[in-house]
């Protein structure tokens, strides 16, 4: 999440800009990292 104030004369908040991103892609990458770094570790310590 991004928050932006925007202010006009003399500093005054007039408004907020908020933005949302879609992460569940990355999250979903970073689930499949870890668990083939997990199985390849594992591969490694039993052969």
């Amino acid at each position: 999440m991004t928050l932006t104030i925007i202010k006009g004369p003399e500093e005054k908040v007039n408004g907020v800009v908020v933005l949302f991103k879609n992460i569940t892609s990355l999250k979903e990458l970073e689930i499949v990292k870890a668990n083939f770094i997990g199985t390849i570790s594992h591969e490694l310590k039993t052969h």
